[in-house]
């Protein structure tokens, strides 16, 4: 028992060691971080336009005032009130 405590605390000090020597973050070398950038870019445009086609109310801005969000998204109902017509009915 008490080789097995010796082993499971220098293990946990190895570890606190690691997390110390990664916290440092020791550079050998400047990155370039730019490279990345027009990827991101595509990226965040292909997500936003499919956000646009998933709601057709948002592309003609009809309804927005009169329904609000829940209305554009759920039909007219909340989240809420379909989570409680499921669980309940």
């Amino acid at each position: 028992m008490g080789l097995l405590l010796i082993i499971v605390y220098v293990g946990a000090i190895a570890i606190l060691f690691l997390f110390v020597v990664m916290m440092i973050n020791v550079k050998s070398e400047e990155t370039n971080r730019t490279k990345y950038v027009p990827i991101g870019l595509i990226l965040g445009a292909v997500l936003m336009g499919e956000v646009y086609l998933q709601f057709p109310a948002l592309k003609t801005g009809e309804g927005a005032e009169a329904q609000g969000w829940a209305g554009l998204i759920n039909g007219g109902e909340s989240n809420v009130e379909r989570l409680g017509g499921v669980l309940y009915t």
